[in-house]
Formats: structure tokens, C-alpha cells, sequence
């Protein structure tokens, strides 16, 4: 799946977040804004069953929501994770929850990733509506298999349903833990888990994040309290991923970015917040200065990056949820050039994707 979707901005209605550093959207932000972190030494991974070349043991650093998930594995994890979260963009986007049905669009961790609980399609939404108070069959669930960028593939989904008038409202929404001890172990062996003396890394951690996403002319028109909106959904495909040889010098990030800000009369030259999942490994960082620089061609400006894996790790498929939450409630508070923000993910597996916040209805595209 790659190209932009020609459909109009969406409007956001609600949003709901779990992280290590918050139970809630709001609080979750501030926190990650504040530098507040949670990354500390995984009990998942006793350093002394593992140890580097040098006959040192290894520590790893991550970033768990404890309070909650501590002892659970796989589906249960998920759902525990993603309950609270689901149940708060409800709420605020005050969705009727007696009986009627909800689509939702749920990213989750990647099938190709060998620890995967691959019990999800089956077990995740019945476990879910259950803890959520929810009839059964109740939640209209279709998941999205796009590792870090199901978001925006999820976004690309319920813009064509929406278009379609197949529904009023769309929730859309990821999750994902990176700190089970089986994953740890496969990071481990893949040489990427950040431990011991190792460099070239990084720290994982766990969230899950919600958005309800409605057409943005519909919500105007029954007076809804709009938070943001989103608009320039776009997917690409990156030759050079992760598990190849050759490093990325962001031709599909490029690309995916272009599509994004291209209807911009300023092209771009506006946005100066970029938020992405850049997580401290090598690869990530070179991949986006050559994209930033070939994306914002010929904008002198100063951008500012957030990422908010420097408070609470890589967390994977639910990344890009957090990252377009941080940016809807940091928007919210009022944060400095916060007004029109870009939200870009990078998938292992190559499919690239790209987005715009915007405080108000993008009235500055170009005709």
C-alpha cells in the first residue's frame, strides 16, 4: 500500500493514550514534553543470563508500564494496555456504547516478528470489548499488519470509509509491548536491544493510543468539540530497510513526506515541529537527515524533532499513535509552533508513512 489518500482532513474527536510515564492522553504528553522518563533496567532481561564478547553481563534499559502490565505476556498485555486507553477516546468523543457498532482500526505488532503472539486476530477484540463493558461483536475490529506504520495505514483505511459513508466515525488506534522477555531475547540475538557496551541501539517500551476520527465537515456540522486535524495521509516503500546491507538514505521516507505536505501552497515551509520515531538507532537518525534535508528542499527554518522514545523507549506498532497524540495534546496546551506539526513513521519492514496535524482545517492548501 503506498500513494496519498485524496480525501478530505479528518477531524479528531477524541483521544486515549497509555504510556510508562501516564495513564492518560494529556498526562502522557506533558510528561514526555516535561523530559519525565521511565527507562530503567529490565527485570525481563536478567543480565546475568546474558553476556557480550567480553564476558561482561549485559543490562538492558527499557521503559514498562509496570503498574499495569507487570506479569502478563502476549494478547493479555495488549489488552490490558489498550482498555484504558480505548475507553478514554471514547469518552471524550462521547460514542455511544449501548449496542451500537464501532469500527476499529487496530494496529498491531508485525506477523513478521518471530515472538508475536499470533493469537491477536483471534482473542484480542473478544478480551477487549469484555474489559471495555462492550457487547459481543460489538467492536467492528480490522487490523492493521503495518509494524511502526499502522497508524497512517489506519488513517489511509478510515479515510476510504468515511469517503464511502460506509460510517459516521472511525476509532483508529495501536499497540504494541517491546519489553517481554521473548521479544527482549529476539532483540537481543538481532543485535539491536541497547545493553552492555553496545552503541548502536535502542530501548523498548510499551503503549497503546486511540484516536476517534470523524469526516471534518460532518463534525463542524453537528457542533462537535474538534481537537485537531489530520490530513495528507500518506505511505511509501523503502528500498533499504533495516535487515538490508546498505543503509537508507530516505528515498521512501522522502517520498511518503512529499505527498504529505505537497498540497501546501508553503510546502512545508510552515511546519516547524516534526514528531517521528526516531529511537536512538544508528540507522533511524542517518535515514532521516537525509530526509529532512531532500523533504524541506529550499525551507532555511528551523525544525524542531520530537521523539518520544527518549522518555519511554520504541514502542513499535503503537508509535505512531503516540507520536500523533503527543502532537494533538502538546497542540492542546498551547506548546509553541504547535499549530501544524508533521507526524512521519518508518516501518522494519520498509513501508514508510507521513501525516499533518493541524490546529485548524487546512483552508492554506493550494487549489
Amino acid at each position: 500500500m503506498s500513494g496519498s489518500s485524496t480525501a478530505g482532513p479528518l477531524a479528531v474527536t477524541g483521544i486515549g493514550m497509555v504510556t510508562p510515564v501516564g495513564a492518560d492522553a494529556m498526562g502522557s504528553a506533558l510528561a514526555i514534553q516535561a523530559g519525565i522518563s521511565r527507562l530503567a533496567a529490565l527485570d525481563e532481561f536478567p543480565p546475568q543470563a546474558y553476556w557480550d564478547r567480553g564476558g561482561e553481563e549485559l543490562q538492558a534499559t527499557g521503559a514498562a508500564a509496570r503498574d499495569m502490565t507487570s506479569g502478563l505476556i502476549g494478547v493479555n498485555r495488549l489488552v490490558t494496555l489498550a482498555t484504558p486507553a480505548l475507553m478514554e477516546a471514547m469518552g471524550q468523543a462521547q460514542i455511544n456504547v449501548d449496542g451500537t457498532g464501532i469500527t476499529l482500526l487496530q494496529a498491531i505488532p508485525s506477523a513478521k516478528r518471530p515472538q508475536r503472539d499470533d493469537r491477536i486476530e483471534e482473542l484480542f477484540s473478544r478480551r477487549l470489548e469484555r474489559r471495555c463493558g462492550l457487547a459481543m461483536g460489538q467492536l467492528n475490529c480490522r487490523f492493521v499488519d503495518e509494524g511502526h506504520a499502522g497508524i497512517v495505514a489506519a488513517l489511509r483505511l478510515a479515510a476510504d470509509l468515511l469517503t464511502q459513508d460506509r460510517t459516521q466515525q472511525v476509532v483508529i488506534g495501536g499497540v504494541d509491548s517491546l519489553v517481554e522477555p521473548a521479544t527482549l531475547h529476539w532483540l537481543e540475538e538481532m543485535g539491536r536491544l541497547k545493553a552492555g557496551k553496545r552503541v548502536d541501539g535502542f530501548c523498548p517500551g510499551e503503549a497503546a493510543g486511540y484516536l476517534v476520527v470523524e469526516p471534518a465537515e460532518q463534525a463542524k456540522r453537528q457542533g462537535k468539540t474538534i481537537l485537531a486535524f489530520l490530513s495528507g495521509f500518506a505511505l511509501a516503500t523503502e528500498p533499504n530497510t533495516i535487515w538490508s546491507k546498505r543503509p537508507s538514505v530516505g528515498k521512501g521516507l522522502v517520498e511518503a513526506i512529499r505527498q504529505t505536505i505537497g498540497p501546501l501552497r508553503e510546502k512545508g515551509g510552515g511546519i516547524r515541529v516534526v514528531i517521528g520515531d526516531l529511537n536512538g538507532e544508528r540507522y533511524r537518525a542517518l535515514e532521516w537527515s537525509y530526509a529532512e534535508i531532500r523533504a524541506f528542499a529550499g525551507f532555511d527554518v528551523e525544525r524542531k524533532v520530537w521523539h518520544p522514545a527518549d522518555c519511554i523507549g520504541d514502542t513499535g506498532s503503537a508509535s505512531g499513535a503516540v507520536s500523533l497524540i503527543y502532537g494533538i495534546a502538546s497542540m492542546l496546551a498551547g506548546l509553541p509552533d504547535s499549530e501544524m506539526m508533521l507526524v512521519f513513521s518508518s516501518a522494519d519492514d520498509g513501508q514508510r508513512g507521513s501525516v499533518l496535524v493541524l490546529n485548524q482545517a487546512p483552508a492554506s492548501f493550494a487549489a
